[in-house]
């Protein structure tokens, strides 16, 4: 596979026509089936009439593994869902959901031409937006004390990771999202500067129990 992109907003909703039949699509950022499962759920809401709700998926699972899923939702096989799919191939976008809703306009498009109109509102969909290169990204659960809490989150935004959550009580547990290719000198620099006063473990590094 080639270098991956992705989107970091969701991008603006797009709308054409193909002989009385109108498409409406978007393209958002995704990271999980639940994330996936929740979009659609929202897009069920927003355009509960329409004839027919595609979709296709793109998602890094751990280890770089990637996940790929598409869904005609009634229309003829092959020719909605794996269009789309297409289309976020041909951009190497990856962890992103897009979706299309159709509303039948009373002509049969045939099945090339299906093809042709659910690509395109995918390709609508995302003018504009520029993608940015995809980094993978590992969780790292850290319990460190009060006082090197901000040089912690200081350390991590730098390296351009996330923190998904925060406890507080005797000391301080973070849960963040680290740049794979940084996590061991991310986790390395903490250890040193706490002289052994920080935990760090995750799911898909051994950082072993090494102080500094």
């Amino acid at each position: 596979m080639g270098k991956s992109y992705t989107i970091t907003r969701s991008t603006p909703q797009a709308e054409h026509r193909v002989r009385g039949s109108r498409f409406i699509s978007r393209t958002q950022p995704a990271s999980s089936q639940e994330e996936v499962r929740e979009i659609l759920r929202q897009v069920r809401e927003l355009i509960p009439d329409a004839t027919h709700n595609c979709y296709a998926y793109r998602l890094m699972q751990q280890g770089d593994d990637l996940e790929e899923y598409a869904i005609d939702a009634g229309e003829p096989s092959g020719s909605a869902g794996i269009p789309m799919l297409h289309a976020l191939r041909q951009l190497g976008l990856v962890d992103v959901v897009a979706w299309v809703g159709r509303y039948f306009g009373g002509t049969k498009l045939g099945i090339s031409g299906l093809m042709t109109a659910y690509a395109r509102a995918i390709r609508m969909s995302l003018e504009g937006i520029t993608p940015v290169p995809w980094v993978a990204m590992v969780d790292v659960h850290v319990v460190l004390p009060y006082t090197l809490a901000d040089r912690v989150k200081s350390e991590l935004q730098r390296i351009e990771g996330i923190v998904l959550t925060e406890e507080y009580s005797q000391q301080v547990a973070l849960g963040l999202e680290v740049p794979r290719h940084a996590a061991r000198d991310f986790v390395s620099r903490m250890r040193e500067w706490s002289r052994g006063g920080i935990q760090a473990t995750s799911s898909a590094i051994d950082f072993g129990t090494e102080h500094a």
